[in-house]
């Protein structure tokens, strides 16, 4: 599967990620003792060598393979609940980049939006309260936090 993640440029790259990420994460929640070591290894190596390490890395001119890795981030950061902490340096500015209105931001609404959502997830590991970090730096541009679909 981690082969599948590297599969980059190619059409089949956001459908593959899209796939290949639940997956992942159902195999080895399936595979791996709740709480263990093993099973925070396996979600670390998602996150971090295969999305953060891989698509995010060495794909950032393909937007539809950034886009299906945002899609799926909230089911990876909600497998690794208080584990994401050692990530979020890599994580939100990520996504508060495709937030920022700056003319070298060309992020569609699907992708802001998406990264809301993964942001959101988030926030319980940040000190700030529900929502306060999205308006704070972005006002009125952002939906509130609850309006959000989930």
């Amino acid at each position: 599967m981690k082969t599948a993640m590297a599969y980059l440029h190619n059409p089949l790259t956001p459908t593959l990620i899209r796939e290949v990420v639940p997956t992942w994460v159902a195999l080895t929640e399936l595979t791996t003792p709740e709480g263990s070591a093993a099973r925070f290894d396996q979600h670390c190596t998602l996150l971090g060598d295969t999305i953060v390490g891989s698509v995010w890395a060495y794909g950032m001119e393909d937007q539809d393979a950034i886009q299906a890795s945002i899609d799926v981030l909230p089911i990876v950061l909600k497998a690794l609940n208080v584990g994401i902490a050692r990530y979020l340096k890599a994580i939100i500015p990520q996504l508060v980049f495709t937030l920022g209105a700056k003319p070298e931001n060309h992020a569609s609404i699907q992708l802001q939006m998406a990264s809301l959502r993964a942001l959101r997830v988030t926030n319980p590991r940040m000190p700030a309260p529900n929502g306060a970090l999205e308006e704070r730096h972005y006002g009125q541009r952002c939906p509130k936090v609850g309006d959000i679909e989930r």
